[in-house]
C-alpha cells in the first residue's frame, strides 16, 4: 500500500485461493478493538457453559487465520447450547478435543448423531484375548 508514493505497508501474497491475508497490526483501531473484544466475549459465554468449552472455542479462535471466520465457528458451537442444552454441547466439545478436531461441522456431526450421549464402557465390547490380536499397546 502506498501513500504519497511511499510505501507504508508491505502484505506478503498468498496465491492459495479464497484465503485472507490479512496483518492484524494493519487494521484500524477500531477493527482491531472489535476483534478483541469478540474473542474477549466468546471466551466468557463460553467460559459460562463449562471450563472444556472454554478450552475448545479458545483453539477455535487461535486456529483460524481471520478472526471473523473464528467467529462465525464460534458464534454457531455456542448456538447449540440453545438448541440442545449445555451438557451435550460440553460431552461433544470433549469428544472433538479429544481428536483434536476444532470445527463447527465435527460438532454439529457429533451432536445429530448422539455420539455424546454414548456410553464409553456400554458402547464397546472387550476385545477378545486371542494369540493373533495384537491390540492397542502393540503399536505404541
Amino acid at each position: 500500500m502506498f501513500y504519497h508514493y511511499e510505501c507504508i505497508a508491505f502484505h506478503k501474497r498468498d496465491r492459495v485461493q479464497f484465503t485472507y491475508t490479512t496483518v492484524t497490526e494493519h487494521l484500524f483501531p477500531a477493527h482491531r478493538y472489535t476483534i478483541e473484544l469478540a474473542s474477549d466475549r466468546f471466551l466468557s459465554l463460553a467460559e459460562e457453559i463449562h471450563p472444556d468449552v472454554n478450552a475448545y472455542i479458545g483453539e477455535i479462535l487461535k486456529s483460524q487465520r481471520h478472526p471473523d471466520q473464528a467467529y462465525r465457528i464460534c458464534a454457531g458451537v455456542l448456538g447449540f447450547a440453545k438448541k440442545v442444552g449445555n451438557e451435550r454441547l460440553t460431552k461433544a466439545c470433549q469428544l472433538a478435543a479429544s481428536c483434536s478436531i476444532h470445527s463447527y461441522r465435527i460438532i454439529k456431526k457429533i451432536l445429530e448423531q448422539g455420539l455424546d450421549m454414548l456410553d464409553d464402557e456400554s458402547e464397546h465390547p472387550k476385545m477378545p484375548e486371542h494369540p493373533n490380536i495384537r491390540g492397542k499397546d502393540y503399536y505404541k
